[in-house]
């Protein structure tokens, strides 16, 4: 019997996990739970996050999930630890990649930005992960105010219709000669191809590690049968069948 993994965000971002998992054919069946009304989750309070993600977690567990995978930078950092205490179901994290193969910010060489939303970067769990990974400060931190959610708006628009807004947000970062930049949301993987064309740099995603730690943590792996996908963008109040490929936004 293939193991259910519940995968929750507060909109679209977690998305690419759900086609990563896809498209290596891992033996799970995957229920996708949002919060479409209030997203993005970056100018929320803490204790907002806390109520909408414990609605959520509660529907995935009555769906009787093996494990979560809290696929929102700001989420994890501002409720996992709650969550955990919380549900008995195994929750995986993602947080922004300061500690990863590619880094090496002593190489001068190399110049670092992260961006993330305003919420992960006030959080406690991303200060304490800034002053462990990068004690010297040598990686760049950018609080993005409107990038994910007109990210988010590429369910009903073009790229080329937020493409003005996106580039906005992405100004202070112009001119200053960066080669790497790490993604702190998993909204803005789903533009991953357009931020390096824009910045003429290399992206450093976590999704590739994440897909490896969960498959070790569930202990899966690729399977004959297609995955089944439930898909819901009300907290977990209704379901529907979903194809991956009906989010023809993702790939930008």
């Amino acid at each position: 019997m293939k193991k259910r993994l519940g995968v929750l965000d507060s909109g679209i971002g977690g998305l690419t996990f759900v086609d990563a998992i896809m498209r290596q054919k891992l033996n799970l069946d995957l229920l996708y739970v949002s919060d479409s009304k209030n997203v993005p989750y970056g100018n929320k309070s803490q204790r907002f996050m806390q109520q909408q993600i414990a609605i959520m977690m509660t529907a995935l567990v009555a769906k009787k999930v093996d494990a979560v995978l809290m696929a929102c930078n700001t989420a994890t950092a501002e409720t996992i630890d709650q969550m955990r205490q919380q549900f008995e179901v195994p929750i995986i994290g993602i947080e922004p990649y300061m500690r990863h193969p590619q880094l090496n910010p002593s190489d001068q060489q190399r110049k670092y930005a992260l961006i993330l939303t305003p919420a992960t970067k006030a959080s406690a769990r991303f200060q304490r992960l800034q002053k462990q990974n990068d004690p010297e400060g040598l990686i760049d931190v950018f609080a993005l105010e409107r990038f994910a959610l007109a990210v988010e708006s590429l369910k009903h628009r073009t790229l080329s219709e937020v493409e003005h807004t996106l580039a906005v947000e992405l100004a202070p970062l112009q001119q200053k000669n960066y080669t790497h930049v790490i993604l702190g949301c998993t909204h803005y993987a789903i533009v991953s191809q357009w931020i390096a064309q824009q910045l003429n740099v290399e992206m450093i995603d976590p999704t590739p590690n994440i897909i490896a730690h969960l498959k070790n943590a569930m202990q899966v792996s690729a399977g004959e049968n297609r995955s089944n996908f439930l898909y819901s963008e009300n907290c977990g109040q209704t379901w529907t069948q979903k194809n991956i490929r009906e989010f023809s936004f993702l790939g930008q």
